[in-house]
């Protein structure tokens, strides 16, 4: 129909005594029809509505109600079908759960000898169950949850037997994995070894070996205070996972390893006092930076050490300090996650976190003296009465708490093999099941608080997945299993991992040139290497990740761990003071305003 036999808005609102609101209200509800080309209305219909009996309000409202009635149908169709499908999935769900089995580790048979190898750190014990590896002709492994422990460990094995004869694995890399003695962090520890030996038993997956693990001989380092949990561990060693008995106890001996070097408490001193061959533990990464400022600009020269610095720059940076390129490390709580050679004082610029024992615990690297740090800075003195404590506690092997329980987790056979929709309702299940396995072992185990559920969530939506238990996903059950468990959450680099492993996103714009990373400030150049540092164990534990593999990030580390020993090596300061962002006067590093500007409420 030609636009001239149409009627426009205003004719169709004067030949029915409609305004246009009420027209608007007769389109929608199905009583007129515009035009789709011409958006004007068919005279036919509107001489119909005119000459209909009813009046048009009435017409109006039996088309709402019926458009109601419809409607109401639809969502009662919809909610039947919701209603169906969620009794569905809760049938998988269940199905899921009742696969779900929680086992608490036990040897079927227990280990012929276990040793404990008790004292505090400078004691002398780690030397010792690497001579125990160097000295059997077995195959064996040296375990350790802190990678720069697997490499000092297998720099002494190597010393000793030659480099064929060992090999090391860690998420920093692998050497000779194959070999007949292997130094490695938990996740690459054999099951079955002549002689295992356990340095410190951190986390569960080195717990779960000393009781689900087949080796004949284990030796396991701990201060004194471990000794009454190691010993119940290695009671119910012979205690499987049947019937809960078994062939009886290993034979279990305990030597005490004594500190080479006392500990002396010594008087205050600031930075021109300082003996070279210190540590300054500072409570966090800005203080350490202000302590640096505040040594050089006594004439001191100094270096920094934290977490965010690669484990390779910390090594180079305690090397310095041990050949006395610099006198002072100042360092937060990370120092002893690396191999730390003597010092000639551990001094607290500020009490560290969470309290005595962490003070313990870093006073226990001196080999001489314990002591404060007297700085200009506005902090709170760590106080002589916790400096004592922490070098009693220190001295006498009471360097760390006593463990009270080790921690529980799922290895994913406990899981039932769900498929990948079904991981968070078998790790709900889990948990209840842990729950009471655990029943049968007070005082042995805690079980550990799973927080992979927020993992799993980032991986679905990666994966372009449902929420349904059976929603379809581009991989299995143990490939998301073993995505989700790597060393990395999902607040970091995960999610790009994610994409990149499931949906096939290309990882290669995360990585510089290297005459970019060459010109990188400090800070920079720390959080490039922190999302190195989170990539590289995704790549060595998935193969090939969005165009990447391990090959293609070991030239980017290598030169940003170049560029920060170069930037520490420098004699400046670091970074910068910090200044009030009102009036630009120095100010703490931990402060955004002077204490001027913060009392005049800037």
């Amino acid at each position: 129909m030609s636009l001239i036999n149409h009627l426009g808005l205003t004719q169709a609102c004067e030949l029915l005594g409609l305004s246009r609101p009420q027209i608007q209200l007769a389109v929608d509800y199905g009583l007129l029809r515009r035009d789709p080309g011409t958006r004007s209305f068919d005279p036919a219909q509107v001489r119909e509505i005119v000459t209909r009996p009813e009046p048009f309000h009435t017409a109006l409202a039996a088309a709402r109600d019926a458009r109601a009635r419809a409607e109401a149908g639809r969502r009662r169709a919809l909610a039947r079908r919701r209603e169906a499908e969620r009794r569905r999935q809760g049938a998988l769900c269940e199905e899921a759960a009742a696969r779900v089995r929680a086992r608490v580790p036990g040897r079927e048979h227990g280990p012929e000898r276990a040793v404990l190898h008790l004292g505090p750190p400078r004691s002398g014990r780690t030397r010792a169950v690497v001579e125990v590896l160097a000295g059997q002709p077995g195959t064996g492994v040296y375990a350790t949850a802190l990678p720069g422990h697997a490499r000092q460990a297998y720099g002494l094995l190597r010393a000793r037997l030659g480099s064929q004869q060992v090999g090391l694995a860690t998420d920093e890399g692998r050497v000779n994995a194959q070999a007949r003695v292997l130094c490695c962090t938990p996740e690459f520890v054999r099951p079955a070894a002549d002689v295992l030996v356990v340095d410190a038993v951190e986390g569960d997956a080195l717990a779960r070996l000393l009781l689900a693990g087949a080796h004949r001989a284990v030796h396991v380092t701990g201060v004194p205070r471990d000794e009454a949990l190691l010993g119940a561990f290695f009671a119910r060693a012979g205690r499987g996972p049947g019937s809960g008995q078994g062939p009886g106890a290993a034979r279990l001996e305990a030597v005490g390893h004594q500190r080479a070097a006392p500990l002396t408490l010594a008087a205050t001193a600031g930075p021109g006092e300082v003996r070279p061959g210190t540590a300054v533990v500072a409570r966090d990464r800005a203080c350490a930076h202000a302590l640096h400022r505040e040594l050089l600009a006594a004439g001191r020269t100094a270096t920094v050490l934290y977490a965010s610095l690669p484990a390779a720059v910390r090594a180079e940076q305690l090397r310095r300090l041990a050949a006395g390129e610099v006198d002072v490390a100042v360092t937060t709580a990370v120092l002893g996650r690396d191999p730390v050679p003597p010092l000639a004082a551990v001094r607290f610029a500020q009490a560290p976190e969470p309290g005595g024992w962490e003070a313990a615990r870093l006073a226990a690297y001196a080999d001489g003296v314990v002591g404060e740090y007297r700085t200009a800075l506005p902090v709170t003195p760590p106080g002589r009465r916790l400096l004592r404590d922490a070098v009693e506690a220190a001295a006498d092997g009471g360097a760390a708490p006593g463990r009270g329980r080790l921690p529980l987790l799922p290895g994913w056979e406990e899981l039932g093999a769900p498929a990948p929709g079904e991981i968070p309702h078998a790790l709900a299940a889990w948990r209840k099941a842990a729950a009471r396995a655990l029943t049968g072992h007070p005082g042995l185990y805690a079980q550990w608080p799973v927080a992979l559920t927020a993992t799993w969530q980032a991986a679905r939506m990666a994966a372009g997945a449902g929420p349904a238990a059976d929603a379809p996903w581009p991989v299995d059950g143990p490939t998301v299993w073993r995505l989700i468990t790597l060393p990395c959450g999902p607040d970091g680099l995960f999610p790009d991992i994610a994409a990149a492993f499931l949906a096939g996103r290309s990882l290669t714009g995360l990585l510089r040139p290297g005459s970019e990373i060459a010109s990188l400030p400090l800070p920079d150049a720390e959080t490039y290497a922190g999302m190195l540092r989170e990539l590289r164990p995704a790549l060595l534990r998935l193969g090939e990740v969005g165009g990447l593999s391990p090959a293609d990030t070991a030239a980017g580390e290598a030169a940003v761990v170049r560029r920060l020993n170069e930037l520490l090596a420098g004699s400046g300061p670091l970074t910068p003071p910090p200044a009030c962002v009102c009036c630009g006067t120095p100010c703490a590093p931990w402060e955004e305003h002077c204490g001027q500007c913060r009392c005049a409420g800037g």
